[in-house]
């Protein structure tokens, strides 16, 4: 009888840690939610109607739906591959404006802006034009395939700098860990995001200086009448926009 009793108590108690995790994930697309819906209104009133960007006005599910899904994918593929959502978001309003058909100088696609030659290939998203018209018609765009894949990537940059977040910024986005003008933005966004629904920056890196980008660009630079060139640290991951790693 008392081992019985005692499986039931464990069973219980591990109901409400599952429960408690699908909580938080759900409150965190909540937030989500409410910030992108902020982030992208172009217009609006005292009354409070508000008038969004135009492309997500024409998403055929309705704009608050899309970024309702927006939202539920980047929680879901953030909890996935261990990275904070407010910073897969904030990739994701300066990548794109979260609009899924904005096209990249060099073909990238998506809301994270995938290369097609890069992280992107073989996501039939970036990869298919045809898949894409198809896209246009569905609920979320197709976006939690790319959404995936942009988090995986994020991840690994981050693990390949270090487990520093701003050099993996840098290394998500050029392949090369440190800081740079795209992380300071990103960083700006994601504190931008969370004040919008009244959340302080929480567990936020510190926001790259000009000093810190100033020594970064000297390491890339050349020394004057030399052929060496001191490098940051490559990650053997491709960058976001990078058709690949140069040696």
């Amino acid at each position: 009888m008392r081992m019985t009793r005692v499986v039931i108590l464990v069973a219980n108690l591990a109901v409400p840690h599952a429960a408690r995790g699908q909580a938080g994930e759900d409150e965190t697309a909540r937030l989500l939610a409410r910030a992108l819906e902020e982030r992208i209104a172009v217009w609006g009133t005292r009354g409070g109607r508000i008038l969004h960007a135009r492309h997500c006005r024409a998403a055929s599910e309705g704009c608050r739906a899309r970024l309702a899904l927006f939202a539920r994918w980047i929680a879901g593929a953030a909890r996935a591959h261990g990275v904070d959502p407010w910073l897969l978001a904030a990739i994701a309003v300066r990548e794109s404006g979260l609009d899924p058909f904005a096209v990249g100088r060099d073909g990238e696609h998506g809301i994270v802006q995938l290369h097609p030659r890069g992280v992107g290939r073989g996501v039939r998203f970036v990869a298919s034009e045809r898949y894409r018209a198809r896209c246009s018609r569905a609920a979320g765009a197709c976006q939690q395939e790319v959404l995936d894949v942009g988090a995986r990537h994020l991840a690994d940059a981050i693990a390949g700098c270090g487990g520093d977040p701003v050099a993996g910024l840098g290394a998500y986005n050029s392949g090369r860990c440190g800081p740079t003008r795209y992380v300071v933005r990103v960083l700006l966004e994601r504190r931008r995001l969370r004040a919008l629904v009244g959340l302080d920056p929480g567990d936020e890196p510190p926001i790259p200086d000009r000093r810190d980008l100033e020594r970064h660009a000297a390491r890339r630079r050349p020394p004057v009448g030399r052929v060496a060139v001191a490098r940051a640290p490559r990650v053997d991951v491709v960058g976001a926009h990078a058709a690949r790693v140069a040696p």
